[in-house]
């Protein structure tokens, strides 16, 4: 009896040694775990850190340069690039992190990308560390690695619409309903913007899309269209434009029936409250800078003429006509409005025309018209429609409808090169230079 219960006492001597081994590699992971999560922590804050630098060094860069102004290969991109990562690298230096450009493993990279509608930049922060090991070392362990990461995308400046030259967002297909119809020869050139469809576009074989400048002809729905396109793809979206974000109503508090303005003849006429007119001829109807709100119709014929520099005109319930000859020369203001400095009283930035968006209406060209416009032109629920030979010429300008109709011989040139286009009330862009972490 007394030997096995001395037996039984060393067999206790072995599980203790046991035990004690299994203690220490306990501890060991304990100890050196809790070094290198805590190393995995500063890590990332660092390169939190210095990609949000580098992103904030990028947006800040490009937030007072004009949306057309960027994209891949750009030097306002290539610039911003250069600027995001010196701010990461000095950003990391005070964590004691040299961060070296393109580096995958502790380094800064910047790439151009775009998704559906924006273009980007993605400024990526990688930082690795071999963390030396205490206990570990008993396992042949002397240093343990840890990689981390953190992105930032930063968006540009970005016009209503993403900055599609002619952008339609009725969501079915049809005149009046949605989409873009050419018929009978009609084309749309587009200078340095895309061309885009909440529903359809549609076109015969003598029909054509020119793109000039790296825009595509986009489409959510149906593509049905037989011409050609020539300088840019043909893309189907997987979404459709975000819902767009408009400014409000600006002519709110309009005062009694009798007291709104009238334009019956020749002259030149100041901001305010006018009744639909037709356009007077001679020298035509001179809108000094500012606001003007319409009840009822603008039509232009047989030489009518229309001329206003730095005018937003809010179409508070009617249509509009420009035909038979007449002459349109409109530009929007391209300051912060009222501005003393820049000569304009209140209006909206960038919006030449502005359709009220509680009503269904048209703005319809016909032959003889020649037009000119620097601005966007919006009207959500509106209809543009071209007919026979007329040629208005859009320059420097972007069109945002329910639909576009063309039929004829008949071309629309939108030019986004230069142009100022819409700003919201808080006289920023729609969508401001912005950033956002990915990871």
């Amino acid at each position: 009896m007394k030997t096995q219960l001395r037996n039984e006492s060393g067999q206790i001597l072995v599980i203790l040694a046991f035990a004690m081994v299994a203690l220490l590699g306990i501890t060991a992971l304990a100890v050196d775990g809790s070094m290198v999560l805590n190393d995995r922590r500063e890590d990332q804050s660092t390169a939190d850190s210095a990609a949000l630098a580098g992103g904030g060094a990028a947006v800040q860069l490009m937030k007072d340069f004009m949306p057309q102004d960027f994209y891949c290969g750009s030097s306002l991109g290539a610039h911003a690039s250069v600027a995001a990562v010196q701010a990461a690298q000095n950003t990391a230096l005070a964590d004691n992190v040299a961060l070296v450009q393109n580096n995958p493993d502790t380094g800064v990279v910047v790439t151009c990308g775009s998704d559906v509608f924006r273009k980007y930049l993605d400024i990526k922060v990688t930082v690795t560390t071999d963390a030396k090991t205490t206990f570990a070392k008993i396992l042949s362990r002397d240093t343990i690695r840890t990689k981390v990461e953190s992105t930032v995308r930063v968006y540009p400046k970005q016009t209503i619409a993403f900055g599609n030259a002619l952008a339609t967002v009725g969501n079915s297909c049809g005149y009046g309903v949605g989409g873009i119809d050419l018929i009978g020869g009609a084309s749309v050139t587009a200078v340095q913007g895309g061309i885009f469809s909440n529903s359809c576009i549609k076109g015969p074989n003598n029909s054509a899309f020119n793109m000039l400048g790296g825009g595509n002809v986009t489409y959510y729905g149906s593509y049905t269209f037989q011409g050609t396109v020539t300088g840019g793809s043909v893309v189907q979206s997987p979404e459709p434009l975000p819902e767009l974000v408009i400014p409000d109503n600006p002519c709110q508090n309009p005062p009694a029936l009798a007291d709104y303005k009238k334009i019956n003849d020749e002259g030149t006429f100041t901001p305010g409250y006018y009744l639909g007119f037709t356009a007077p001829k001679k020298t035509g109807a001179k809108l000094n800078p500012g606001l003007y709100c319409i009840k009822g119709d603008i039509t232009a014929l047989g030489g009518g003429i229309i001329t206003g520099n730095k005018v937003t005109i809010y179409m508070m319930d009617g249509n509009i006509n420009f035909a038979a000859n007449s002459i349109i020369n409109l530009t929007a203001p391209d300051c912060a409005t009222p501005d003393a400095l820049c000569g304009v009283p209140p209006a909206i930035r960038g919006i030449v025309i502005y359709f009220n968006p509680a009503y269904q209406r048209t703005l319809s060209f016909a032959p003889g018209n020649t037009s000119y416009f620097e601005g966007t032109i919006l009207g959500p629920t509106t209809t543009v429609s071209l007919q026979g030979n007329a040629d208005p010429d859009a320059v420097h300008s972007q069109i945002i409808a329910n639909n576009y109709y063309s039929n004829g011989n008949t071309n629309l040139t939108i030019n986004l090169n230069g142009a100022e286009t819409y700003q919201n009330p808080a006289e920023t862009y729609q969508n401001p230079s912005s950033l956002e972490i990915l990871k």
